[in-house]
């Protein structure tokens, strides 16, 4: 993959916190943003073709996964 400047590899860095490769996390955030412009334009929002304007993400609390042998 190539990296076109600094600003994508820092990006790229910090989705790749989680565990990821780097084709992982350009196909997760590629099928995120897709996801977007799809619904966007299925729901009438914005004309095909025309790229939304994103101003906020719903992001749900993270709830840790209990282990069995967690006594709590």
């Amino acid at each position: 993959m190539r990296i076109l400047d600094e600003g994508m590899y820092d990006d790229l860095r910090v989705i790749m916190k989680t565990g990821c490769d780097a084709s992982a996390a350009v196909r997760q955030a590629l099928l995120l943003l897709a996801n977007l412009y799809y619904e966007a334009w299925n729901r009438g929002h914005y004309p095909t073709g025309v790229a939304p304007v994103i101003e906020t993400a719903n992001i749900k609390p993270y709830k840790p996964v209990r282990q069995p042998d967690q006594h709590v």
